[in-house]
């Protein structure tokens, strides 16, 4: 979107299809790279304040290859229009506090994630394959 900024987390690094996700008290999205089909692995984001999803088909015109690296799936989004646009709708009840939210993206093969986290969190998200966490 416009003025927007994709930075990449460097955190998930490859190609990788959506498999699941699930939102109770975490948003768990379960991710399968496109190169190897047992690599299975969970992104958690323990803090969410809001979530969307869209086919990644229609977010092709903003999110080209331009924009994204190919090379990484995790992205903070600086100048978020996704952030201004909750504050809005929120009738700024949020705005106060906008410096203490982050916009990630998630971009995978099939579905684009974009998540709005509280900052106050270290770790805003942690990534999880059979074995280790890490970040």
């Amino acid at each position: 979107m416009k003025n927007e900024m994709y930075i990449p987390t460097g955190n998930l690094k490859g190609s990788y299809e959506v498999l699941s996700c699930c939102c109770d008290c975490d948003l768990s999205i379960v991710v399968v790279s496109t190169k190897d089909s047992n690599k299975n692995i969970t992104i958690v984001l323990p803090d969410i304040i809001a979530y969307r999803v869209t086919s990644e088909s229609f977010r092709l015109k903003d999110l080209g290859d331009s924009v994204l690296s190919p090379t990484d799936s995790i992205y903070e989004v600086k100048n978020s229009q996704y952030l201004i646009w909750l504050s809005e709708c929120t009738y700024s009840q949020i705005h106060h506090d906008l410096k203490g939210l982050r916009h990630l993206l998630i971009y995978t093969e099939n579905y684009v994630y974009e998540i709005i986290v509280h900052v106050g969190n270290e770790k805003p998200y942690y990534i999880e394959d059979n074995v280790k966490k890490y970040i």
